[in-house]
């Protein structure tokens, strides 16, 4: 799935945290991307050739036979970035996905790549492995002061608890819970740092919250000692 089936309104995106949804930042360095192509073919460069010749197809690049694979990447990466400068910025980011589904990159990777440049998107695994972009969310200064409320209560009475800040947060992803002698309740806001904090035991989901994102975060606790349970809907909740 290319990145504008994923995003087509990409450009209408906007962050209260300078994170790029459809452009990159004066600082990126072209240079690394040239690297970056380069480590994804491997080792011994065996898949470049393929990611060479993919990319050049992706953004027109022209011919790219002859010669060695890696002459050809200053190339490429100068098509990428005019590509760019057109405002085909959806382009960068098909090619971004070459460089994990028909090379050496992982996607982890390319993760950490797009969080030092501040671009607003995560790899994820979708359908038969297939790479899908997921949009880092900035939460509202209202979503987070709720969030904060929510994080601090700790009451006697944990039904009463998990109802009221279910209610609250209908309309979101998954509800994170920590029970030790009490009951702490936390939102869970996917994409965060929050997300992946070891301030919970248990992570509650709804039997219809299915799909690559949920897969994730459930491998996650797996690999981290994190209890999952699936619950039934509830008459009166978007999602229990």
């Amino acid at each position: 799935m290319s990145f504008k089936e994923d995003h087509p309104n990409y450009k209408s995106y906007t962050s209260s945290s300078g994170l790029h949804y459809s452009d990159l930042p004066y600082r990126f360095s072209w240079s690394e991307l040239e690297s970056l192509i380069d480590e994804a073919g491997g080792p011994d460069r065996e898949y470049l050739s393929k990611i060479v010749q993919l990319i050049a197809r992706t953004v027109r690049a022209g011919n790219v036979d002859g010669g060695f694979a890696y002459q050809w990447i200053p190339h490429i990466v100068s098509t990428i970035k005019k590509r760019v400068d057109e405002g085909k910025f959806f382009l960068f980011m098909d090619c971004l996905v070459v460089l994990c589904s028909d090379g050496d990159l992982t996607r982890d990777s390319l993760n950490e790549f797009l969080e030092d440049y501040e671009i607003g998107y995560r790899a994820i695994r979708g359908w038969n492995n297939s790479i899908e972009w997921e949009m880092v969310e900035n939460p509202s200064d209202d979503e987070k002061s709720a969030t904060d409320e929510a994080d601090d209560v700790l009451l006697d009475k944990p039904l009463e608890v998990l109802n009221r800040v279910l209610r609250t947060f209908c309309e979101q992803s998954f509800t994170a819970i920590d029970i030790n002698s009490r009951v702490r309740v936390r939102k869970y806001i996917p994409g965060t740092a929050q997300s992946r904090s070891d301030g919970f035991d248990i992570l509650a989901l709804g039997e219809d919250h299915i799909g690559a994102r949920f897969d994730e975060i459930t491998n996650w606790c797996g690999e981290h000692g994190k209890r999952v349970v699936r619950l039934k809907r509830t008459p009166g909740i978007a999602s229990s």
